[in-house]
Order: C-alpha cells, then structure tokens, then sequence
C-alpha cells in the first residue's frame, strides 16, 4: 500500500526589509561618507596629541626624542601670523613674528644687523629705545622689543608700489585696446595705426604679466628671508640665555666654595684658640 505525500509548494523567501533604489543608494553613500569626514575633523581636533605621544611616534620613525622637543618648543613659541593684505589675490605686505627664550646682547644684535644688511643689500636705520631695537630700511622693519612673557622679535613690510605696477599696466593696456577697437568700428584707422595701437597694448598686458610675476616671487622671498632671520634670533637668544645661567651657576658654585673656605678658616681659629686654652 503506497502512501502518498501532500505536495508542499515552497513560497519564494519575501524580505520584509524596504528595498532602495539606484537614485537613494547614492544619496545614502554620499551622506554617510560626508558624515564620516565630519566626525573625522571633530575627533581630530577634540583629541589632538600629546608630546608623549608625538615622541613616540617620532621614536618609530627614526626621530628623537630631543628634536621633537625641540620642534614643539618651538611651534608654542611662535606668534600666529596675521593675514597679509592682498591685491588682486596676490600679497603686498608680509609678516612674522616669534618669542625668544631671552633678550639679545649688543654683540648678537649688531651680528643680526650684520645678517639684515646682507640679506636686503640695504644699510638701513637703527633705532634703540631703552630695550627696544629696530632696523628699518623704507617700508620693512625688523625690531626686538620685550613683551610680558621675555623678547620678541617682529619683522613687517609692505610693497608700496604694487598698486601702480600692477594696475597702471593692466589700465593702460585695457585703455590703448578701447581705443583700438573704437577706431576699427568707426574706419578711422589705417593698417599701420592698427598695428601700433596693437603693439601698446600688448606691451602693457605683458608688464602687467611681468609685475604680476615679480610681486609672488617677492611675496615667497620675504617671507623665507624673514624666517631665516627669525631662526637666527632664536638661536642668538637661546646662547645668551646659556651663558647666563652658565654665569649664574659658576658665581654659585664660587660663593658656595668661598663659604666652605671661611668655615675652614674658622674651625682652624677655633682648633688653635682650643690648644692654647
């Protein structure tokens, strides 16, 4: 006797999930990825790193310990530097500025002077009042001064014949290029006019060209003049403040010798005063 099985027909498996199309899959990426970058930036600025940790990282790539010190040292001792003024995009002034762990001797100054007047090719003008020092030649000065927390050294220029250079040459090549295509609309123009006309202004777009040139090249060299020079400050005001605490540590190391002296001297008064007794 057979027995015969109830035949089961099998549904297709239906998810019960919401299915995205084409168009919300690509805004989902796109706002999930955009999200990620965001907490990315937050995280990195909340948390930051540690010098410890900055040491350790250094320590795996082959970097010291001490020139990372030296590296965040001098990272807290540097000023912010404030926003040059622009013309066209381009810089007209440059600045930086630093903290130095002392004050500069007279000896270092003047070797300072020595390295601005070599680098600018210009003489310049000293200026000194009580502690505060300056060099200036036209519109660049280079000055240390104290502050509340030691010495400073601030270093400012402005190019003050960016605005003629650069907008005299572009205006008169726009204006010989008007009078141009006035003179061809109108017929009152010959072949050698034309050409002429033609020549002036390509001359003055091509000077406009060149100052536009010259003025990023000089913003660059500035400021990598001035960093130079800051570096050598620093470096000036960290051996003077050596040499006086080295000062300080012998005249130290004198007075406790002079004074051990004297009690020898004494206890030898002493001793003598006792065996004549």
């Amino acid at each position: 006797m057979s027995t015969h099985h109830p035949v089961r027909h099998h549904r297709p498996f239906m998810s019960s999930q919401r299915r995205y199309s084409q168009d919300e899959i690509a805004s989902i990426f796109r706002q999930a990825a955009k999200d990620q970058e965001i907490a990315k930036d937050q995280h990195s600025k909340s948390d930051g790193l540690t010098l410890s940790e900055l040491k350790e990282i250094g320590m795996e790539t082959g970097i010291t310990p001490d020139l990372i010190e030296q590296a965040a040292e001098a990272v807290n001792k540097a000023v912010p530097t404030k926003a040059p003024a622009r013309l066209m995009g381009l810089p007209v002034s440059a600045s930086h500025e630093i903290d130095l762990a002392g004050p500069l001797s007279d000896e270092n100054w003047n070797r300072l002077v020595v390295d601005m007047r070599e680098m600018f090719r210009a003489h310049g003008k000293l200026e000194q009042i009580g502690q505060f020092r300056s060099w200036r030649n036209g519109n660049l000065q280079i000055s240390v001064e104290p502050t509340e927390a030691g010495h400073r050294i601030r270093m400012r220029t402005f190019k003050g014949n960016a605005s003629a250079g650069l907008l005299g040459s572009l205006a008169g090549g726009a204006v010989v290029l008007l009078i141009l295509l006035a003179l061809v609309s109108t017929g009152d123009l010959d072949a050698g006019g034309t050409k002429m006309l033609m020549l002036m202004s390509m001359l003055g777009f091509g000077a406009f060209g060149i100052n536009f040139f010259r003025l990023s090249q000089w913003s660059k060299e500035r400021m990598g003049q001035m960093q130079a020079l800051a570096t050598r400050a620093r470096e000036m005001a960290g051996i003077t403040t050596n040499a006086v605490q080295l000062e300080s540590n012998a005249a130290g190391v004198l007075d406790m010798e002079e004074e051990e002296n004297l009690s020898e001297e004494e206890s030898t008064v002493q001793a003598r005063g006792r065996s004549r007794n």
